[in-house]
């Protein structure tokens, strides 16, 4: 599947970026107003990652870093 039919949901975006090693799950719970920042400055020019336990969220995700580095974008 062509990259621009494939990045056009988040979903989509993704699948396109896991196989090529560029997302990191991270199952750990953590906190978006204290730790994300330095979970943030620790990824750059990496991976974007997926977390999958937000703190107080106990039934969302959140993706971050999607757009940290050129060729990815």
């Amino acid at each position: 599947m062509e990259r621009e039919k494939m990045v056009s949901s988040m979903r989509g975006a993704l699948d396109w970026l896991a196989p090529q090693g560029e997302i990191k799950v991270l199952e750990k719970e953590v906190d978006p107003l204290l730790e994300i920042g330095a979970i943030m400055k620790s990824f750059d020019d990496g991976p974007a990652f997926l977390v999958n336990n937000v703190k107080g969220y106990p039934h969302a995700r959140m993706i971050a870093n999607l757009y940290n580095n050129r060729p990815r974008v």
